[in-house]
């Protein structure tokens, strides 16, 4: 269904030409970057995170030990 809500759009901004076509990247272009940044703060508050953060950016835990990959 959002396929063809889509492909509708679409049709209807190539039909009117490029001025309904740029209101139509006015639109696409900020929404997923809002969306990424939704899902980057919703990661960055759960529980445990900033422990994933510390093993991302200095390879190693809060103790100062490597990773244990054997459990």
């Amino acid at each position: 269904m959002c396929a063809i809500v889509v492909w509708t759009i679409v049709l209807l901004s190539v039909w009117r030409g490029i001025n309904s076509s740029s209101y139509v990247v006015w639109v696409t272009v900020p929404v997923p970057v809002f969306f990424i940044l939704v899902i980057v703060c919703k990661g960055l508050t759960l529980e445990g995170s900033d422990l994933g953060l510390r093993m991302y950016i200095f390879g190693h835990n809060a103790n100062d030990q490597p990773p244990d990959w054997n459990n």
